[in-house]
């Protein structure tokens, strides 16, 4: 199973209806995505599937928002009309045969003001080797050993980009320090860790983080609503924590509206080896 995903963000006002939305995805690190125009171009490959959408908007949504694909003859229709608790949709445990090459398209919620849109589109794709080290536990013990340990910490990013996929850093605070004084994980081929959960806060105009496996191969995004606590449990979206080397690890990104750094994000990880 490789997953990877393709994001739709943008800063729009879809007052009255709905409208495509800009790919927000960041050269060099698409992860075999194509942006052309509003559109992303699924990777060449075939047996794909969409497996998953993580969508929302920052204001009160009037109706849902439209995912079409060109070569399919029915659209998905996505998330529905909320006004409070805001909240992401998602939309998991889906299986839509996605062509190779594909144009995928984001029509947004209809809602109320200029506000923040965004769509994550999860991809299966049977031909990449899986890029997240996914590892099924049943307990922590067992997953992490006597001597492992579970590890909060809050991370940041470097400056974001609007509009896109920006900021990277790396998740060991090494690059980026945590911003809650605790020190970073070493450069060590032999320290294992074990993205367990991501719990997401952001400031007004931004829509979350998403993390960038070695190699530029793929991305997962975890988006949100402003100021409003999302959170992910890796276990329950894959089946598994998602597993790095601290000498090769994940990145982590934001995307918004502006060049602000990543709000709070608080990775819950295991950490094996320290």
């Amino acid at each position: 199973m490789g997953l990877k995903a393709g994001l739709f963000n943008e800063d729009i006002d879809l007052t009255g209806g709905s409208a495509a939305v800009a790919a927000a995805l960041a050269a060099g690190v698409r992860g075999g995505f194509v942006v052309e125009g509003d559109s992303i171009l699924a990777p060449v490959s075939d047996g794909m599937h969409i497996v998953g959408v993580l969508s929302g908007t920052e204001t009160a949504a009037i109706e849902g928002g439209t995912i079409t694909v060109n070569g399919m003859a029915r659209n998905l229709s996505i998330g529905g009309t909320y006004v409070v608790p805001l909240h992401v949709f998602r939309d998991l445990g889906l299986w839509i045969p996605l062509p190779s090459g594909a144009d995928i398209d984001f029509l947004g919620y209809d809602h109320v003001a200029t506000a923040q849109e965004f769509c994550s589109v999860i991809v299966d794709d049977p031909n990449m080797p899986d890029p997240w080290g996914i590892t099924p536990y049943q307990s922590l013990q067992g997953l992490l050993g006597d001597k492992g340990t579970t590890l909060n910490v809050a991370v940041t990013s470097a400056a974001r980009v609007a509009a896109t996929q920006s900021g990277h850093t790396d998740i060991c605070g090494r690059t980026t320090a945590y911003t809650d004084g605790q020190a970073a994980i070493p450069n060590d081929v032999d320290i294992d860790i074990y993205v367990l959960a991501i719990d997401v806060i952001e400031a007004a105009g931004y829509s979350g983080v998403g993390l960038e496996a070695p190699g530029n191969v793929a991305n997962l995004d975890f988006p949100t609503l402003a100021t409003v606590q999302t959170h992910y449990d890796m276990k329950e979206m894959f089946g598994g924590a998602l597993h790095c080397k601290a000498n090769r690890p994940f990145q982590i990104y934001g995307y918004g509206v502006g060049a602000g750094a990543i709000a709070e994000t608080i990775l819950t990880l295991g950490v094996k080896g320290l």
